[in-house]
């Protein structure tokens, strides 16, 4: 019974939490050049009740050390195939998770990683085509997202 209260309060006095947490998007389609690496302008909190994010440079910043769980999803607005695309999940500036789509028509990519982190480290999402041009990339807030929370560890 003890250790049932002590969980209890721990919960209820936010030291066992899955915070900071947060959540983006963006606020219009983002034109992405060809074959360059290219930050994805998360620039609209969802929701960020730590202020953790930071919409001026499109960074999370965790604040508290941690294991965390990162998360992002992109689409294109291009309505035809080609070769591909990436997300990739950067931490520090250093890509620590990426995933690669052959790309068919208005088609989406997701990538996420558990990761450890310090209170300064910072993430943020980047993305690559090989279209052979400029190329918009969707202004569906559903569809481009940029996500994660502190594991309770």
């Amino acid at each position: 019974m003890a250790i049932t209260k002590i969980i209890a309060d721990s919960i209820t006095s936010g030291a066992i939490a899955n915070t900071p947490l947060f959540r983006a998007t963006v606020s219009g389609t983002q034109a992405v050049p060809d074959s360059t690496a290219t930050k994805i302008d998360f620039n609209t909190e969802v929701y960020d009740p730590q202020s953790t994010y930071d919409t001026s440079n499109k960074r999370f910043t965790p604040a508290v050390a941690g294991y965390y769980f990162i998360a992002a999803k992109i689409r294109t607005a291009i309505d035809n195939d080609f070769g591909y695309f990436t997300i990739q999940i950067r931490k520090n500036g250093t890509v620590i998770s990426a995933a690669n789509n052959a790309h068919f028509n208005l088609d989406s990519v997701v990538a996420s990683v558990i990761d450890l982190a310090d209170d300064n480290d910072y993430y943020e999402i980047y993305t690559y085509h090989n279209k052979g041009g400029t190329e918009n990339y969707s202004g569906d807030t559903n569809e481009m997202q940029f996500f994660g929370n502190k594991l309770i560890t």
